[in-house]
């Protein structure tokens, strides 16, 4: 149907109305351009080549009318997801003071969530663009609405921060300064609202990746803690499951603190636990002056009692780390054996 509106100049005649005078006129005609431009990127490069449409779009951010905004913000995003390329016509037309300003800024719930995905559908394409996006000042509103906000409209917000950090350690690193992995394990913690819980653990994973000092920040917030968790309690097969899981897998190939990952021995299910064991493996091979703590603190210990499939990629992980001991070292931590050694210091 859009097709057909096209073919029959409905877009050149709907940009000809948004640039009218007439606020309803303009929200009628904002709102069919939205639906027009959602379909494709055909239809949505025909609309940006009207002569003053996106001009006319982005002004009417700044209107004293809430719906006219909404539907121009709606409309824009429609437009940017598309292609880099039409999302990079969207920023020329300066959208983001307006969209900052009078839709993230503003303090009505609607508008705020189209401007946030808005936000998200430009980001979503580049570096360059999410860079942009991070100077025009887009972090701190868009935390500040997770932080007040408990509803499933927090999601677009959820994910610009998630697209936003995992470009780069620097772009994540703003998110982190201004707080937004805080506001992330809020949203994680988020009972009964499984869509948002998955779209915080995704986020937090795109930070985490980035660098060893961000998964450090992340760690003093008991991140670890909160995505094992929730890994625990989701559902088989679901989408929460694999986005928690994909996340812990970020956090403990970038962790560097070996008692953080020690103390998830007990507790990690084997998918997750193998992951662990592999990166205590690389900590302790770089660092082996913590062989010994490793041990003493009983962790050694730990590994010799988990049981798994012999010919699995756990109990592969298990033997490397065993490998950096000297074989009496590991019998004597082997529950039974242990327990053997004392009963016969004791009859000494």
């Amino acid at each position: 149907m859009a097709e057909e509106l096209a073919k029959a100049g409905a877009i050149e005649r709907l940009s000809y109305c948004v640039q009218d005078p007439d606020i309803n006129l303009k929200k009628v005609s904002a709102n069919t351009l939205c639906e027009i431009a959602k379909h494709s990127v055909q239809l949505a490069e025909r609309i940006a080549k009207c002569p003053g449409t996106l001009k006319a779009l982005t002004a009417a951010l700044a209107d004293r009318d809430l719906e006219l905004r909404s539907n121009a913000c709606a409309c824009l995003g429609n437009l940017a997801k598309h292609s880099e390329e039409m999302a990079q016509l969207v920023v020329k037309a300066n959208v983001f003071p307006g969209i900052v300003n009078y839709g993230l800024k503003e303090d009505k719930s609607v508008l705020q969530r189209e401007a946030m995905q808005c936000i998200k559908e430009i980001v979503y394409h580049s570096n360059d663009l999410a860079k942009v996006a991070v100077d025009a000042n887009v972090i701190e509103p868009i935390i500040a609405y997770l932080n007040k906000n408990g509803s499933l409209s927090r999601l677009p917000g959820i994910m610009c921060l998630g697209f936003i950090s995992g470009y780069s350690k620097d772009i994540a690193k703003v998110v982190v300064q201004n707080k937004g992995h805080i506001a992330l394990i809020r949203c994680l913690k988020a009972s009964g609202q499984p869509y948002i819980q998955s779209a915080a653990a995704w986020s937090l994973g795109q930070i985490a990746k980035n660098s060893k000092e961000l998964t450090h920040e992340l760690e003093k917030a008991k991140v670890t803690d909160v995505l094992l968790q929730t890994y625990l309690k989701a559902k088989e097969k679901s989408d929460l499951k694999t986005k928690c899981k994909k996340a812990l897998r970020h956090m403990i190939e970038q962790a560097q603190e070996l008692n953080t990952l020690a103390t998830l021995i007990p507790s990690a299910p084997e998918k997750v636990l193998k992951h662990v064991v592999i990166q205590i493996t690389k900590l302790l091979k770089d660092q082996p002056e913590l062989k010994k703590s490793f041990a003493d603190e009983g962790y050694l210990s730990m590994l010799q009692s988990v049981k798994t499939d012999p010919k699995g990629k756990l109990a592969d992980a298990i033997k490397e780390v065993n490998a950096l001991y000297p074989d009496e070292v590991v019998q004597y931590f082997t529950k039974g054996l242990m327990e053997e050694f004392l009963k016969e210091d004791e009859a000494r």
